[in-house]
């Protein structure tokens, strides 16, 4: 088998990918494989493949006008650097009813990195190891399939609190001995948890004050981080947890790491057992791997992508302007940026593909996405969201052909995410019609599970699906989180489970399973099962309210085992059924046997 070995990577890709796929299937092929078999000089036969998908998308290009079958593009396994994103339009598109498949070769893993290596480390001092980071701006760093940790302080999960906001001087207050005068100050960051926010800013100065010390932020941040706003002001409470971060100060643990990009140098201490002579170190240099973008009048079409894993994705602009999000959009910065984006794009199919270590947002459908699924896919180490639809956030009203309608998102696993980016949640719904959320498994998510949150939203169907131990930072949302007029939805016939609030939290007494959230409005929720949450489903009865909602057939069970039906329920109401029929489908059971190290 031609492969490599990404931590885990490869065998659970193979889990993932074998099923249905034992042998080539008929029709037009083309072969692609790493150098040095591969070589785009060479004529696109799996005994001649090309090295580039890049290659191939040229050589489908050539006969996919007239198409009388479906064509295959299959990739050997091994790793594909990416130099920069590889674009399809609608040039790329399956005609005649027919698809473009870029699909693994049976039995193999190849995987779509927009990551570099980084090579020839050096020993310093106290067992920290330092190389050229090669002029790139990074904020993720893997070794031997494994995410280093940027350094922070203090250490991996904990935190300190804050003592106070000081609108009037645009800074924050903490205590005196939090902070020092750390070389390269300029370049590191504090992160502030704000129940469902978070701000990340860079530190301009710092004074001190009796027993405090006072942060003025950086510009653009310190602009953005105080507008003259009461809900702003609101969301600024004394107590929030926060942490330093990317600072060689920091770097005192192994499996930690610091860049210094006024030197272009990376420095690591490694975990014991890494040999840093023999290391695969890989740090981002793609944001975006794929991107899929049509026209409003002419959108990609028919393109099914199978069997991949995409990795090592990056996103860098909060090195230069900070992060501030709201509802999982963000102020600056723009959305985080997706490893796959979506844009004027029809009948587009990811299935049984990986996504892992992914340094924005894993999939983006964006404005002009149709009738796309998202099927039997793994999403683990997150930075960000792992599914966008509506990456842009507006509420599609002035051109029709603008709507985002008919998506639909199966039988996916999603994983620890929102591993960097606090407001981050596994599934983000925004304006959009008749989406389908069916069969998913979501467990391990800072915020929220699913989140719907645009007054554009209508028709969506969420049920059968498998949330569990969501919420694990943040506060004030839940398993399935709503906010915003959403005609025609669906909650129903979801198993959630194993929501309880974070210590760190300071707004809400407790999470919910279920969370209808200001101005949630003609949803109708039935046949759910909460097990084991702080509450179990929250109405928002202040502020514009959560009403006209039907509730039916609704029970849950609070911490404590302590059972209780809510509104109506009747003798037909099966919960055992409920929680049986919940999460992934037997046919992509297989994809729960194994994965990357989590």
């Amino acid at each position: 088998m031609r492969g490599i070995a990404i931590g885990n990577l490869v065998l659970f890709a193979l889990s993932i990918a074998s099923v249905g796929c034992s042998t080539p299937t008929p029709g037009p092929a083309f072969f692609v494989a790493p150098p040095p078999l591969g070589d785009d000089s060479n004529t696109g036969t799996d005994a001649a493949p090309f090295a580039t998908l890049d290659r191939a998308r040229s050589a489908v290009r050539a006969i996919n006008r007239s198409m009388s079958s479906d064509i295959n593009v299959y990739l050997h396994g091994g790793k594909y650097e990416l130099a920069q994103t590889i674009s399809f339009d609608q040039n790329d598109s399956g005609t005649n009813g027919f698809h473009v498949i870029y699909r693994n070769y049976p039995g193999e893993v190849p995987v779509i990195s927009g990551g570099r290596r980084i090579v020839d480390w050096t020993r310093t001092t106290n067992g920290i190891f330092k190389a050229s980071a090669q002029n790139l701006q990074f904020r993720q760093l893997y070794v031997n399939g494994v995410a280093a940790e940027r350094a922070r302080s203090p250490g991996s999960d904990s935190y300190y609190r804050l003592q106070s906001w000081d609108a009037s001087s645009r800074t924050l207050v903490i205590e005196k001995d939090k902070i020092s005068d750390w070389a390269n100050l300029n370049q590191v960051e504090m992160h502030v948890l704000m129940s469902w926010t978070v701000n990340v800013f860079r530190i301009a100065s710092y004074s001190i004050s009796g027993d405090y010390a006072i942060i003025v932020p950086m510009e653009p941040e310190r602009t953005l981080m105080f507008p003259n706003d009461s809900f702003s002001r609101y969301l600024q409470q004394p107590n929030e947890p926060y942490y330093f971060e990317n600072a060689m100060e920091f770097l005192v643990s192994p499996g930690q790491f610091y860049l210094n990009s006024n030197t272009n140098e990376v420095f690591y201490m490694p975990r014991p057992g890494e040999d840093m002579t023999s290391a695969e170190i890989t740090a981002p240099s793609v944001e975006t791997l794929i991107s899929v973008h049509g026209t409003l009048d002419n959108p990609v079409r028919k393109l099914r992508f199978y069997g991949l894993s995409f990795a090592h994705s990056g996103w860098i602009a909060p090195n230069s302007q900070g992060l501030f999000s709201y509802f999982n959009s963000y102020q600056s910065s723009g959305a985080p940026v997706s490893a796959i984006y979506m844009n004027a794009a029809d009948s587009i199919r990811f299935e049984r593909n990986n996504f892992h270590h992914i340094g924005g947002s894993a999939l983006g459908l964006d404005t002009a996405t149709h009738d796309n699924e998202v099927i039997g896919n793994v999403f683990s180490g997150i930075s960000s969201n792992a599914i966008n639809i509506a990456v842009t956030l507006n509420d599609n009203r002035t051109d029709t052909r603008l709507k985002i309608n008919g998506n639909i998102i199966r039988n996916n696993f999603l994983t620890k995410v929102g591993t960097q980016y606090e407001a981050s949640v596994g599934i983000n719904l925004g304006a959009s019609t008749g989406t389908i959320i069916e069969h998913n498994e979501i467990s391990y998510v800072t915020y929220s599970g699913i989140s719907e949150y645009s007054s554009d939203l209508e028709n969506t169907l969420i049920h059968y699906n498998n949330i569990h131990h969501v919420m694990t930072l943040l506060d004030d949302g839940g398993g399935i989180y709503t906010v915003s007029n959403l005609t025609g939805n669906f909650i129903s016939e979801n198993y959630v489970h194993d929501i309880v609030g974070s210590p760190w939290r300071v707004f809400s007494p407790g999470v919910s399973g279920i969370y209808l959230d200001e101005a949630s409005t003609l949803i109708t929720v039935s046949n759910n099962v909460v097990e084991n949450a702080d509450i179990g489903l929250s109405l928002q009865t202040v502020g514009l309210g959560a009403f006209d909602n039907t509730m039916v057939n609704y029970i849950y069970d609070v911490r404590g085992n302590i059972s209780r039906n809510i509104f109506l329920s009747d003798d037909t109401f099966d919960p055992s059924a409920v929680k049986a029929n919940a999460g992934i489908d037997s046919a992509y059971q297989d994809i729960l046997s194994g994965g990357p190290a989590l």
